[in-house]
Order: structure tokens, then C-alpha cells, then sequence
């Protein structure tokens, strides 16, 4: 049985092990992994700043989402897991721009 490494080695491990014992070819293998690691990269940095774009056309949203991240944080703290069931209106604002271009 094949155990993943730890750390930020077990994903560079799991590719090794794939490509040994993988009956696809060589570029195949290289292209899904060129797909994992860049595509992945770039989506992730997508959806922020689609959503940004996307709230500029909505000022009345932007002011009310403003204020709600200036209520929960403060003017001078870094957001904590705890923060984020609180900004309930940063959520609803991310899932609405998925629902609508997703």
C-alpha cells in the first residue's frame, strides 16, 4: 500500500509514484500535472478579483460589504477563521458571483 508523504513532499511523492506506475504516457502524465499545478493557480486567482470587478458595478453592495468587514475586524486586525461566519455578506457575495458565472 502506497502511504503519501508529509509535508509539502506528499504531493511531490504522489506524482513520482503516479507517473512509475501509471499505464498513460509520459506527456500525458506531464500535461495533467502541468494542468494541476497552473490551472489550479490561476482560477484561485480568478474568482477575487472577478468578484471585485463584479462589486464595482455595484456601489450600494461594496459600501455594506465595507461595513460589515470594518464592524466584525476592526480597522487594523487580520480576519481569523472565527471572523468568517460573521461576514456573512462577503460569503453571500462569492457564492452569487459562482452562481452567476460558474
Amino acid at each position: 500500500m502506497f502511504r503519501r508523504g508529509r509535508g509539502s513532499w506528499g504531493m511531490v511523492v504522489t506524482l513520482v509514484v503516479t507517473i512509475i506506475f501509471s499505464p498513460h504516457s509520459f506527456s500525458e502524465l506531464i500535461s495533467d500535472i502541468f494542468s494541476m499545478l497552473l490551472a489550479g493557480h490561476e482560477s484561485t486567482a480568478t474568482a477575487p478579483s472577478a468578484t471585485i470587478a463584479y462589486l464595482a458595478t455595484y456601489p450600494d453592495l461594496q459600501q455594506e460589504i465595507c461595513e460589515q468587514i470594518h464592524f466584525v475586524l476592526g480597522s487594523d486586525s487580520d480576519p481569523t477563521f472565527n471572523d468568517y461566519a460573521e461576514l456573512n455578506k462577503v460569503q453571500t457575495c462569492f457564492y452569487e458571483r459562482l452562481r452567476l458565472f460558474h
